[in-house]
């Protein structure tokens, strides 16, 4: 339950230990490349089957029987096949081109003290597009004077790309625009280019780059102080909180009592970028809001382990969660499962591997509610 609600702040809190996690993400993208009123959404699913073999009897009665809603649904153990999860990025926002005031005094996680006086002209960057998406839910897309490739709001789609190859910040670019406010939490580089808009005489704030399912509130907080819209800031916040939590209690009615070994596995390519993300990445949190079993947080894992084959055996994952562009990176659903020990678990033999959107799986923006629900339904309900 999300219990703890601060209040608005302008400070916000120092880089914690997910800001390694942005650094990792980022680094690996990088070489990869060389209501608010929330819509419904539908998870893109591939073609999964429920199965059922005696061996697997004792282990199907121990989950939640279907709910009366739904009394068709399969048991979640016995379903095969993989599963794809995409979700609308659009957001009704909770104004109309608010009026913004200033100025807005603020202190970054650096330290720097910022006194904002103009943010009629913003770049927002952040690789998972969550700072984007906000500024949407507020109202304000029209401040904006360019995206990055992780911003795939449609409100934005006719925005100039300020990133090259992939998720690389383009000083150049950003120059060209004009921006009287750059925001960013360093997941984007290289810090060169950050250091040339400050020499530039730009105003550079930096946020926290850590995100979890808890921090889905201080971001919003943060992004509306600083567009000048602190009011709408709070009813985006109150919106999204509640959304989540609605989304939690759906949810609840037909995931398994017994909540599936899930683990989230980080992939570039098919060499030696193959991680198991532990509990300090946000993992926990996510899982748990659907209703499963974070295996890595269960056995002790806190930042991110080498997903070898032994690692693999000792969590015996019953699924599988992925970004969808590093599947695609390792050669799909055949090259996950020709990884050492990947085949070998549960949910390798079943192929219950989930591949999300990139951007969407720990982007904890305001459209986080929208991502459980999809995420949830392709697990339990493909």
């Amino acid at each position: 339950m999300l219990d703890k609600r601060p209040r608005p702040v302008t400070r916000v809190a120092g880089r914690g230990p997910l800001g390694l996690f942005a650094a990792l993400l980022a680094v690996f993208a990088l070489a990869a490349c060389s209501s608010g009123s929330f819509p419904s959404i539908s998870p893109t699913v591939a073609a999964s089957t429920p199965q059922t073999t005696p061996a697997e009897t004792s282990q199907a009665a121990a989950s939640a029987a279907p709910s009366s809603a739904a009394p068709e649904l399969p048991d979640p153990r016995t379903i095969t096949g993989p599963s794809h999860v995409s979700v609308a990025q659009t957001i009704k926002p909770v104004a109309k081109r608010p009026t913004q005031s200033f100025p807005v005094s603020f202190t970054d996680s650096a330290g720097q003290a910022h006194e904002i006086t103009d943010a009629s002209r913003v770049l927002l960057l952040d690789i998972s597009g969550t700072y984007s998406q906000i500024a949407v839910g507020l109202g304000l897309e029209h401040v904006l004077v360019g995206r990055t490739a992780s911003d795939l709001s449609p409100e934005l789609a006719q925005l100039p790309l300020v990133t090259v190859n992939g998720h690389e910040l383009s000083g150049e670019a950003i120059l060209a625009l004009a921006p009287t406010l750059v925001v960013t939490d360093t997941t984007l580089g290289p810090p060169e280019v950050v250091e040339q808009l400050r020499g530039s005489g730009i105003p550079v704030v930096t946020l926290d780059s850590g995100r979890r399912m808890d921090t889905v509130e201080r971001d919003i907080v943060a992004i509306s102080s600083l567009l000048g819209v602190p009011a709408e800031g709070r009813k985006l916040a109150d919106a999204a909180l509640a959304d989540i939590e609605a989304a939690r209690q759906e949810i609840a009615q037909y995931a398994p009592s017994q909540p599936m070994r899930t683990i989230v596995l980080y992939i570039r390519g098919t060499s030696g970028v193959f991680f198991i993300f532990g509990k300090g990445y946000g993992t926990a949190a996510l899982l748990e809001a659907v209703g499963a079993e974070d295996s890595a947080s269960t056995a002790g894992i806190e930042d991110v382990k080498p997903a070898n084959a032994e690692a693999l055996a000792a969590l015996d994952p019953e699924m599988i969660l992925v970004m969808s562009g590093g599947l695609t990176s390792t050669g799909g659903l055949e090259g996950l499962l020709a990884r050492p020990g990947v085949a070998q678990t549960t949910a390798g033999t079943r192929q219950r591997i989930i591949d999300v959107e990139d951007g969407l799986l720990l982007s904890f923006g305001p459209n986080t509610g929208n991502v459980i629900r999809a995420l949830a339904k392709a697990m339990y309900q493909p």
